[in-house]
């Protein structure tokens, strides 16, 4: 049989006792380590010199040395066990559940609230997932999906948002609150009228957001206009930031403000009593609406489930 043909259908066991045999010098050890005998080893490794054409070990009573032949594909054939070796690995892990990738995409609220205290649970038992969380409006969480760079998210809709190929499983509605820090004039004001509070400078998410669609509806309502002296931002660690330093009035769902509460940062903060409590659109979980190849997928939806803030839901 040709030298090519005969490597292309090597067996691993085969490199794998030359590699041992090779490190220990004894061939007993080298066996004994692939699981078979003596005389067994010894068959192999000859077969593996005739085929070869290459005198691979001097065999003498202290043991077996590296030819110049043998030391010569030594570090290809510790290169090809290795590889093995992690590809065993990897696959195990895999169906095990231990490895893979989750891509994640969401809004503010879904990812402080339960996106992360699941990502926390999950990597507890599975450090090795290397998961990707993406937070951000839901017009780029979206576009996003549609793309297929997640396996699914958690997005408030708009009406055009029901695009075929996608399911939609509606997740909670949510309250936005008017927040202000000690900069605002407002601070320690128990009411406080919209009309005065537009003459402020805000801060809220861009134009076709259904976070902002629902304050410019709230706003027309009361024949007011939302303010010129406007900051656009989805990101929290920039309100936050504003609200410390500024005299900004923040736009907060009401998981955002939870959070501040449950962390001690809104003891900093004041929400203001407008009398008015406007509703913003649910969020919906997000995915493709056919099998995914992902197993991770539902082992992470289901772990989800069982954080507290994590409401019931229904298709």
């Amino acid at each position: 049989m040709p030298v090519e043909a005969y490597l292309r259908n090597l067996r691993s066991v085969q490199l794998r006792l030359f590699v041992e045999t090779a490190e220990t010098g004894k061939l007993s050890v080298a066996a004994k380590s692939c699981n078979m005998t003596t005389p067994g080893a010894s068959r192999i490794l000859a077969d593996l010199e005739k085929n070869l054409g290459l005198a691979l070990f001097e065999r003498s009573p202290l043991g077996m040395q590296l030819t110049k032949s043998g030391a010569m594909i030594l570090k290809d054939a510790k290169k090809i066990v290795r590889d093995i070796d992690s590809f065993s690995k990897n696959v195990s892990n895999f169906r095990n559940g231990y490895t893979g990738k989750l891509k994640i995409g969401a809004v503010t609220g879904a990812a402080l609230s339960f996106v992360l205290p699941a990502i926390s649970q999950i990597k507890k038992s599975r450090p090795l997932l290397d998961i990707s969380l993406d937070v951000g409006s839901s017009d780029k969480l979206m576009k996003g999906i549609l793309r297929a760079e997640y396996d699914f998210a958690f997005a408030r809709l708009k009406p055009d948002d029901y695009s075929a190929g996608l399911k939609f499983t509606r997740i909670i509605g949510e309250n936005l609150n008017f927040v202000v820090g000690v900069n605002n004039e407002f601070y320690s004001e128990p009411d406080v009228k919209l009309s005065d509070l537009v003459k402020q400078m805000w801060a809220v998410q861009g134009i076709g957001s259904p976070l902002r669609v629902t304050i410019e509806e709230v706003l027309e309502k009361e024949n007011l206009e939302i303010p010129e002296n406007l900051i656009q931002t989805d990101s929290v660690m920039a309100l936050l930031h504003l609200l410390i330093n500024t005299n900004v009035v923040a736009i907060l769902t009401d998981e955002v403000v939870d959070l501040f509460r449950a962390s001690g940062i809104l003891d900093k903060l004041r929400v203001l009593n407008t009398g008015v409590v406007p509703k913003v659109v649910p969020y919906y979980l997000v995915m493709p609406d056919f099998p995914m190849d992902n197993p991770l997928v539902d082992d992470f939806l289901e772990i989800i489930k069982t954080i507290e803030r994590f409401p019931d839901v229904s298709t």
